[in-house]
C-alpha cells in the first residue's frame, strides 16, 4: 500500500541527482578558484563534462553515492556547532577569524573527509581489491568441512584490525606518542 511516505520511486532517480551534484560542486570550484580563467561558458562546460564521465563510469558513481549520507551528516554536525556558536554571539567574521587561527579545525575535517572516502571506497571495491572471490564453506571427500576465504571483505578488515597483534601495536604507538608528547613539553 502506497502512503504519503513511501519515497521508494526517488531510488531511481538517483543518477540524476548525483550527476546534479558533481555537475554543481564541479561549477563551484571552477568559478570559485578560477582554474581556467573567468569564463563561466568554459567552466559549465567543464563541469559538464567531468558529471558526465563520472556518470558513465559506475563504480565512481558508486563511491559517490555511499560517500554523499556521510558528507551530509559531517555538514550537519557542522552546521550544529555553528549555530550553537552563534547563539553565544560568535559572528560570521569570527568563524573565519578562529578558521584562521586555529588550523586543527581544518585538518580535522580534511582528515574526516579522507577518511570518509577511503571507507566509500573499500565498500565498493572491497573484496575486489585483494585479488579473491568470495568462496563458500566447501566439503571434502572426506567429509570434512572447511572455509578457503572468508566471505566478505568487511569480515576481512575487522579481522584485522582487531587481531591482537594489530591492537598491541596499536597501543605501543599510543604510549610512544604520549612518551614523545611528554618529553617534548617546555619545563615551565
Amino acid at each position: 500500500m502506497a502512503t504519503f511516505l513511501d519515497i521508494t520511486l526517488l531510488g531511481h532517480f538517483s543518477v540524476i541527482f548525483t550527476f546534479l551534484l558533481i555537475f554543481v560542486i564541479m561549477y563551484g570550484i571552477f568559478e570559485f578558484g578560477k582554474i581556467l580563467g573567468d569564463n563561466k561558458g568554459i567552466h559549465s562546460i567543464m563541469a559538464l563534462s567531468i558529471a558526465l564521465l563520472l556518470l558513465v563510469y559506475k563504480p565512481a558513481l558508486d563511491v559517490i553515492n555511499t560517500s554523499i549520507p556521510w558528507f551530509v551528516v559531517m555538514f550537519i554536525i557542522i552546521l550544529f556547532i555553528l549555530i550553537s556558536f552563534s547563539l553565544f554571539g560568535q559572528t560570521q567574521a569570527g568563524f573565519g577569524e578562529l578558521l584562521k587561527s586555529n588550523k586543527r579545525i581544518g585538518t580535522t575535517i580534511v582528515a574526516v573527509s579522507i577518511i570518509i572516502v577511503l571507507y566509500s571506497m573499500s565498500q565498493v571495491f572491497g573484496q575486489s581489491i585483494l585479488g579473491q572471490q568470495p568462496t563458500t564453506n566447501t566439503t571434502t571427500a572426506t567429509g570434512e568441512s572447511g572455509s578457503t576465504s572468508t566471505s566478505s571483505f568487511n569480515q576481512n578488515l575487522s579481522a584485522t584490525l582487531f587481531h591482537p597483534k594489530v591492537l598491541g601495536l596499536l597501543v605501543i604507538l599510543l604510549i610512544a606518542t604520549f612518551t614523545i608528547m611528554v618529553l617534548a613539553r617546555k619545563s615551565s
